[in-house]
């Protein structure tokens, strides 16, 4: 049916991309085009014998009948269902059906399944978007370039407080800490001028409660239309971090401060021994400015004496050959005078056990020293002068000095020893001195006493010292003997410090950098692996070694569930049953998970909750572990001592603690990025239309699937190996320079280019590049989406042709027109003078030899108005025979001219058959054309035969040339659209394509035979259809005769057919009246009573329709008066209007019987 339309339509069906189905008021299809078949997996004689309903399953059926009810309503309905194909496959099809006629309806069906898959995983991607900005553990957020909040996402609503509908009405001035609105500021002014390098910067931010909170932050532009309208901001609360950084910083304080303040000397040494860092009592010592000082090796002022051997045992240090030495040693000040000095040395390295940097303590000993030295240069004087000695003695309150009888009882005890020990010494004199040491020292007391008898020498090391209220402490102690003036010992003198204060420091100095190097370690595992979990047990393992806790596990929260497993343990085995804890029910563990807060409990007996996993735990801390405020673990940490944990230790647990968050939380982020980025990667490489980026020297940098695919390359092919020339044919490469200076200039472009294919062929694309700029604003890369056009551009030559052809009829239409007004005179006069009978016979043949050519020129105007004619298919009875002769007649003249010899073998007996005259006329005519071009291009003259002959039910139409013929490689693509061996501007390559379309749609073949140099024979074979319309009975009663004389009104504005019809009608033996326009008529109408109207249908000014109802109005002109003449009976909106008027009309050119006979029926219905 649709086929059977003007050969535009019938292309626009077949041709259509979209799928077509024409069924009737019962759903019945009754024609469907290639794209039908193509969606449905139906052939078409299959789908002829279907039902819209058998197309779609079963779920869809009410939905269906809804449609069809409404389409029987309002003439039209769209809407989208599924459609089963022959396979049993399901399609998403968008529909629209439209009423066309009585009983009939269009529907047109768009296959978008793969377009809603694509909008499905779009809509997934931008929910999983949605959920990633609403459930990101960073803020995300939106404001506006004046600082006004456009969106925040529940990050951002948990942490600050504030509720999404509170934020929009709020500016980022409002909720940034003071001191930051500056920087702020400029970092957002840095993002508009152009400088996309910004790296995240930190600020503090005020919560609704007015809590602050630290934030990193990273921003962004956002563009629409190339303008930025936003900036995007990712902020993570780093609150956590910048405490266990305070908790480093403040721990690296204290070592700074115990360093600067303590009253002993100082140094850090490098691995080259110069001096790094310098305490204020070391310069005080050595009399030198700092900065003076760490210009200066340890050498550089050491006594040269003592440099050698201080040299010596630095290297063995500094080798690992031993920990550390202690040395009494000689600084030369900067006034050169000599320090004596207590040198203890140490190596501080890291966890690799390289050496980062010597620490040195100083004691200056320069005044016990020098007493020693005098005590020891004045013995004689000493005896001399004790009570002297007493007094100079009782003035050092720092030191203690004790004199002893060889039995070591206490003969003096020194003011300095009542300070350091407790006693006054009424209560020691008399006393043993063992009082004041540990029994182990008491029991070497008599060797010492002896060797100092015997050798005259004293002892000198460090020792434990006890004081009166029995605390231990430890001591510097050297012991004298004094003699007499016959250099006998008498008795023995001691001399202690309490070296405490020393001694804590350098406890303290080690304590800290055993726990700066655990937690570094510790740090640096859970940073540098991407499989946090593995890194998990090593960090764990170096913590709890490190610092000799009993037990450290860490406990992850199951997703969607309501446990936590143990992930991660180092200590003693824990119990199975303590392998996974269900939240807020078991113990310690469930608890700190539900609570979300740290708990420390310093005596587990005492704590109801708490369940043994181990009989040596005395105390336990737990901190919980969390992403955001959403608890995803805990840290658990054993002691076996009560009151296992300091402050200190507490600190540093809970360090360990939000070091183990972040790494949890990083890990998490870079699963979502991964997840993201495949997700990306899928829709990128699977998308409709193709992708790439380029280097800036034109290398392909990326390419999807879909191009590497619609290319025929492999990805390593192009990627990194071809440039983006070697995609574009020869004739593009010279623009090529200029279209890239215009890109780099505007910034984007979109352009309709081909490109070629790895096989040499093209195909045409529309492609859309932007250029890509680094963070300077540099030319980094181009990035293009390239879409194929080439079905986009058949379906617009198809159009064009369409037009193209509407133009020629709209041409012929009008060239027919005005030749039918000079054909109507030479025809009508010629007859009226044959009727003379008194012409003489040679007149008469004269006269008889115009009207034939008349009526020969009048048959090829008709025959031109008939081909050009645009009209709707429909099919009749068509004998297969006339229609060949009526197109050979359209091109007589031309095979006449080129010498093209026509020869017919047409059948006397071929049978008619339900056809559309246009359309085969139009299948002859190409087949015709094509024949006689290839002839002439070969010899300029030629042979056609056409034949016909019936048989089996079928007609075949048979056109052989004896031309060039076909290649045999072309032979089997002459059908297909587009392809054409003619020269470029010669040929569409639509022709036979139409062809093919038009005889399929018939239910018939058409193919070509040939061997090239021996012509080419082009078979149609067409199945012999009867029709189903009965023919319309003939008229059997005659019409009345037309009764006397009567008055006839002829509307004509050309003279000639107004002195013609005047004449017939005059002759005939009517009473005439003329007019040359609408309005002279109307004027005659309104005066004179017309029993016909004889009136042109086409007029200047005013037409056929506008006259017939001026007639209406005037009670005339109606069916049984009105006889219409026109030149363009094929016309469908005359004669349309001729139907639905129910007016006669004649035809230009017309005869004096068809003049008499069309006014006989008028007059004959009148009356």
């Amino acid at each position: 049916m649709i086929k059977s339309q003007p050969h535009w339509m019938a292309l626009a069906f077949e041709g259509a991309l979209d799928a077509i189905l024409v069924s009737d008021h019962k759903g019945a299809i009754i024609a469907a085009n290639a794209a039908a078949c193509r969606l449905t997996g139906y052939k078409e004689e299959e789908m002829l014998l279907m039902r819209i309903k058998s197309l779609v399953p079963e779920t869809d059926f009410e939905k269906v009948e809804l449609d069809f009810v409404e389409l029987r309503l309002i003439g039209q309905v769209h809407n989208e269902g599924a459609l089963k194909r022959k396979d049993g496959s399901i399609r998403t099809v968008e529909y629209t059906c439209t009423r066309i006629g009585e009983g009939l309806y269009m529907s047109i069906l768009r296959d978008v399944t793969e377009r809603k898959q694509l909008e499905e995983a779009l809509r997934r991607s931008k929910e999983r978007y949605r959920d990633l900005f609403e459930n990101a553990n960073d803020i995300i957020y939106t404001h506006d370039l004046q600082g006004n909040f456009t969106s925040i996402n529940n990050a951002a609503r948990n942490i600050l407080g504030y509720t999404l509908e509170e934020a929009v009405f709020m500016n980022i001035s409002q909720i940034v800490a003071p001191e930051y609105l500056e920087l702020v500021r400029s970092k957002i002014l840095e993002k508009l001028d152009g400088k996309w390098a910004s790296a995240p910067y930190e600020i503090q931010v005020i919560s609704k409660d007015g809590r602050r909170v630290w934030l990193e932050v990273s921003t962004r532009l956002i563009f629409e239309g190339g303008r930025s309208v936003e900036v995007q901001g990712i902020a993570r609360d780093i609150t956590e971090r910048k405490r266990a950084e305070g908790a480093l910083q403040e721990s690296a304080l204290r070592f700074r401060k115990i360093f600067e303040d303590a009253p002993i000397g100082m140094a850090i040494v490098g691995p080259d021994y110069r001096l790094i860092k310098v305490n204020k009592a070391l310069c005080h010592m050595l009399g030198y400015a700092e900065d003076e000082l760490i210009e200066l090796t340890f050498a550089n002022i050491t006594h040269p004496d003592d440099v050698e051997n201080d040299l010596h045992l630095a290297e063995q240090v500094f080798r690992g050959e031993i920990t550390s030495y202690k040395l009494e040693k000689r600084y030369i000040k900067k006034n050169q005078e000599i320090l004596w000095a207590d040198l203890t040395a140490t190596v501080i390295r890291d966890q690799d056990g390289n050496m980062l940097y010597g620490l040195g303590m100083v004691e200056n000993i320069t005044e016990r020293k020098r007493a020693e030295q005098e005590l020891k240069a004045s013995e004689q004087q000493l005896k001399a002068s004790l009570a002297f000695q007493k007094q100079l003695i009782a003035s050092l309150s720092v030191i203690s000095f004790i004199t002893t009888d060889l039995n070591a009882i206490v003969t003096s005890f020194s003011p300095g020893a009542e300070n350091i020990f407790g006693y006054k010494a009424e209560e020691m004199i008399g006393q043993p001195v063992a009082k004041l040491h540990l029994p182990e020292d008491v029991a070497r007391f008599p060797e010492i006493i002896q060797a100092q008898i015997e050798g005259r020498v004293g002892y000198s090391g460090e020792i434990t010292l006890v004081r009166k209220n029995g605390e231990q402490f430890p001591a510097e102690f050297s012991t004298y003997p004094v003699m007499d003036a016959d250099g006998k010992v008498i008795c023995l003198l001691g001399v202690s410090r309490d070296i405490t204060a020393r001694k804590r420091t350098e406890q303290e100095l080690l304590e800290r950098n055993k726990e700066l190097e655990v937690l570094n370690q510790v740090n640096r595992l859970l940073a540098s692996s991407l499989d946090v979990r593995q890194a998990l047990c090593q960090a764990v393992k170096v913590f709890q070694q490190g610092f000799g806790y009993l037990v450290c596990s860490v406990f992850l929260v199951n997703d969607g569930k309501d446990t936590i497993s143990l992930v991660a343990s180092s200590g003693y085995q824990l119990p199975e049953e303590f392998y996974s804890r269900k939240i807020g029910a078991d113990g310690l563990l469930g608890f700190v998970a539900a609570a979300g807060e740290p708990l420390y409990i310093p005596d587990v007996s005492k704590e109801a909750r708490y369940i043994e996993a181990d009989e040596r735990v005395r105390s336990e801390c737990l901190f919980p572990l969390k992403m955001g405020e959403r608890v995803i673990g805990v840290l658990n940490v054993a002691s076996d001592r009560v009151g296992g944990f300091s402050d200190r230790a507490l600190n540093r647990i809970s360090s360990f603690a939000a070091q183990v968050s972040i790494a949890l939380t990083n890990e998490q982020l870079y699963r979502q990025a991964i997840e993201a980025r495949d997700k990306f990667l899928d829709l990128y490489n699977n998308a409709p239309d193709g992708y790439h980026s380029v280097a800036p020297d034109g290398t392909i940098l990326e390419m999807n699937n879909t191009e590497l695919e619609r290319l025929g390359y492999r990805r390593e092919e192009v990627v990194g190996k071809l440039k983006i020339t070697d995609l574009l044919p020869p004739e593009a490469l010279d623009g090529f320079p200029e279209f890239m200076q215009k890109l780099i200039e505007r910034g984007e472009m979109t352009a309709t280019i081909e490109q070629r294919r790895k096989d040499g062929s093209r195909i045409p694309v529309r492609l859309h590049t932007k250029v890509i700029y680094d963070d300077l604003g540099q030319v980094a890369a181009f990035r293009s989406a390239v879409r194929d056009i080439t079905r986009e551009r058949a379906l617009q030559a198809q159009l064009m042709q369409a037009e193209k052809m509407s133009a020629v009829g709209q041409l012929i239409s009008g060239v027919a027109h005005e030749l039918n007004n000079p054909l109507t005179g030479v025809l009508g006069f010629a007859q009226l003078l044959l009727m003379d009978e008194s012409l003489s016979s040679s007149a008469r043949q004269y006269l008889q030899c115009i009207v034939d050519q008349g009526m020969r020129a009048r048959g090829i105007v008709q025959n031109l108005l008939t081909f050009a004619r645009q009209h709707k298919p429909e099919k009749a009875m068509v004998d297969i025979n006339k229609a060949l002769r009526s197109t050979l007649a359209l091109r007589s003249y031309e095979l006449k001219v080129n010498n093209i010899e026509v020869i017919e073998e047409l059948s006397p007996s071929l049978p008619q058959t339900l056809a559309d005259f246009q359309q085969l006329q139009q299948v002859f005519l190409n087949i015709i054309i094509n024949a006689e071009q290839a002839m002439l291009e070969a010899r300029d003259r030629g042979k056609l035969t056409i034949k016909t002959l019936s048989g089996d039910g079928w007609i075949t139409i048979c056109f052989t040339d004896d031309g060039p013929g076909i290649k045999a490689k072309d032979l089997p693509r002459i059908f297909e659209p587009f392809f054409t061996t003619k020269e470029v501007g010669k040929g569409t390559g639509l022709g036979l394509s139409i062809c093919y379309g038009i005889i399929e749609e018939h239910g018939g073949k058409i193919y070509a035979i040939s061997e090239e140099g021996k012509g080419a024979s082009f078979i149609v074979e067409l199945p012999v259809v009867t029709t189903t319309v009965a023919p319309d009975k003939e008229d059997k009663n005659p019409l009345p005769p037309v009764p006397g004389r009567k008055r006839i009104l002829a509307v004509d504005d050309e003279h000639q057919i107004l002195e013609l019809l005047s004449a017939i009608l005059t002759r005939l033996g009517h009473e005439v009246e003329v007019a040359s326009s609408v309005e002279e008529a109307i004027d005659l109408v309104k005066k004179i009573h017309f029993d016909a109207i004889i009136s042109d249908f086409r007029m200047p000014e005013s037409g056929g329709q506008e006259f017939y109802q001026e007639l209406n109005s005037l009670g005339q002109g109606g069916p049984g008066q009105l006889i219409f003449i026109t030149g363009d009976a094929v016309n469908e909106t005359t004669t349309e209007f001729f139907r639905r008027a129910g007016c006669k009309h004649l035809i230009k050119p017309f005869t004096i019987t068809q003049v008499e006979q069309t006014l006989a029926e008028v007059l004959g219905i009148n009356q």
